[in-house]
Formats: C-alpha cells, sequence, structure tokens
C-alpha cells in the first residue's frame, strides 16, 4: 500500500552495518576513487596539459619585460544520479530466524552486494571502453603466444605514453582474469623472476611492469534474463589490460591527477526504512539502500588502455 514519506526513517545501525560492508572482489572505489559533494550536481576544473609543460623563456634583460605565463581551465558539467535498492523482511521471518546475522542485517547485506555489483560493472564498462582513452591500441601479438608475445614491451609503452606526474600519484594496472592467467606465466615474466617455469604474484607483476598497484578481477555479472539459463561473463573485459593514473590518497584539492573519480553526494550511502503492515502476518520492513552519485573520466590521457592481449 502507498507510504507517506513521513512514517520512513534513517536506519543509523543499519547504515553503519552497509558502510562497513566490504568485497574485496570489487575495486570500483579504488580505480574511480569517491569524491564528496553537498551538491547535487555543478561543475569541476580541468586544466591545460600544455600549460604545465611548455616551457616559456624566462631570460630578463637589464630593462627587459616579463614574459607572461597563462594558464586555461575548462569547466565541466556533473550531475549525479539516485540509485537505490531495497529488501523486505516480513515479522516472521524475523521472529523465526537463528541465524548470527539478524534478517535485517542479511537484508542490507545482499541489497548493498547488488548495489556494489552494478557500480563494479558501471566502472569496469567505463576502463574498459576504447572511446574514453585518449590513448589506446591492439598489441601486436596476443600475449598467449609466449614465443612472441611481448607483454614488457606493450605495457612498457603504455606506460611511456601517459603524462608524468608528482609524487602523490600512482600507476595502477588492471585487467580480468583470463588476461592474468597469460600474463602471470609468460616466458618474459618468469625470466625477470630468474625462474623458467611456474609464475609470478600480483606483487612481483606490478614491480616488473613499473606499476605501483595491479588488480585482477575475477567478478562475473550474470548476462540472461530471469527466467531462462544463466549466462556470465566477465566484469572486466576478458581481452583488455589497462592503467590509469591515481591519487595515492583521496582525493581532495586542486590539481588532483586521476583518470577516473566519482562524485558522491553527501551524506553518501544511507539505509532507510519503513513498516509494510498490511504484508504477511505481522507485518513487514522494508530497507532501501541509498545514494547519490556519477563516475567522471575528468583526465582522459592519464591512462592506456591496451586491447585483444589474449586470443
Amino acid at each position: 500500500m502507498p507510504i507517506s514519506p513521513v512514517s520512513a526513517r534513517i536506519d543509523v545501525p543499519l547504515t553503519q552495518f552497509a558502510t562497513a560492508y566490504k568485497n574485496d572482489e570489487f575495486f570500483a572505489d579504488i580505480l574511480s576513487p569517491v569524491v564528496s559533494t553537498p551538491d547535487v550536481g555543478g561543475k569541476y576544473a580541468q586544466r591545460n596539459r600544455r600549460d604545465v609543460s611548455h616551457a616559456r623563456n624566462d631570460m630578463l634583460g637589464s630593462r627587459g619585460h616579463h614574459n607572461e605565463v597563462d594558464y586555461d581551465v575548462t569547466w565541466t558539467a556533473y550531475l549525479v544520479q539516485d540509485r537505490g535498492l531495497k529488501g523486505v523482511v516480513s515479522s516472521q521471518l524475523r521472529q523465526s530466524a537463528a541465524a548470527v546475522l539478524s534478517p535485517d542485517q542479511l537484508c542490507v547485506d545482499n541489497v548493498m552486494q547488488n548495489m556494489m555489483l552494478n557500480r563494479e560493472i558501471r566502472v569496469a564498462t567505463q576502463l574498459c571502453t576504447s572511446g574514453n582513452f585518449t590513448n589506446t591500441g591492439a598489441v601486436g601479438t596476443v600475449w598467449t603466444n609466449e614465443t612472441s608475445g611481448n607483454p614488457l614491451g606493450d605495457i612498457g609503452t603504455a606506460v611511456a605514453a601517459i603524462p608524468s606526474f608528482g609524487a602523490n600519484s600512482k600507476l595502477v594496472g588492471y585487467c580480468a582474469q583470463t588476461v592474468w592467467n597469460a600474463l602471470r606465466k609468460h616466458p618474459q615474466m618468469l625470466a625477470l623472476k630468474g625462474i623458467s617455469e611456474g609464475q609470478v604474484s600480483l606483487e612481483e607483476a606490478a614491480r616488473y611492469l613499473g606499476l605501483d598497484e595491479l588488480y585482477v578481477s575475477k567478478t562475473r555479472k550474470e548476462t540472461a534474463n530471469l527466467g531462462v539459463t544463466a549466462s556470465y561473463s566477465y566484469v572486466y573485459t576478458a581481452t583488455v589490460f589497462g592503467i590509469i593514473a591515481l591519487p595515492r590518497n583521496a582525493p581532495a584539492g586542486n590539481d588532483v591527477q586521476a583518470f577516473s573519480v566519482t562524485f558522491r553526494q553527501e551524506p553518501g550511502l544511507e539505509v532507510r526504512s519503513w513498516e509494510i503492515p498490511d504484508e504477511g502476518k505481522g507485518g513487514s520492513t522494508a530497507h532501501a539502500v541509498e545514494l547519490s552519485d556519477v563516475e567522471v573520466i575528468p583526465q582522459a590521457d592519464m591512462g592506456y588502455l591496451l586491447t585483444s592481449v589474449i586470443a
């Protein structure tokens, strides 16, 4: 039955439970770090790369004039998107539950899993789409070819194409498990470890490739409609390897170097609950997880997408 907004409440304990929930298989918050904003929309400044890369003549004669250094700023609009899902807990379920977690927490846990999967899919789509990158290209020989494949050279070329950045930024690589399966046992990688068989670790691979961090996604999404046979595919495109620059700490202040960021309206994620008295014996309770955010690409040249890296 319709419910008046005044009868709903923000459930603080369940909000705290939801915000503490983590899934180590999801990397969206790392690859598109969150920037809090008080507004539903606004504009963010984009600096011109040439302003900090073109050296002006600074020679000055005894009565000469200073050459002028100017800069350009482009203001780009953003608008957050309201997002939310809900679950329902019946009074009978609550009374008969014998779980470690309460049915209400399990309900919120399930809703959060769906919210996080949606965000992971959005960020993965953004980071695996060639059109979002200034720099992108297919490798010459696939890395599954252990004789001619050249992952060190391909990734080295990609890293070299990304503009320089300061100590407050880092280079992060990402790929699906399918790409990692080829990369971790490629002869070029094993040679750097001084072995001819076996595999390298994520930490070793990142170091060999000149990256600060490397993330491998095993997460899959179900792509078939409900009611028919399930079909699954990798959330991150199974044949690409991406590298992006990100801030080492939470993005703040001016001149942040980041390929992708997420603007999220304050107060961020909240759990809203309300009673449904006419649903089930003793009524039921609905729990909705809500937030408002949008993922944007402020610096499309601060990354490189290698495509068709495996067959």
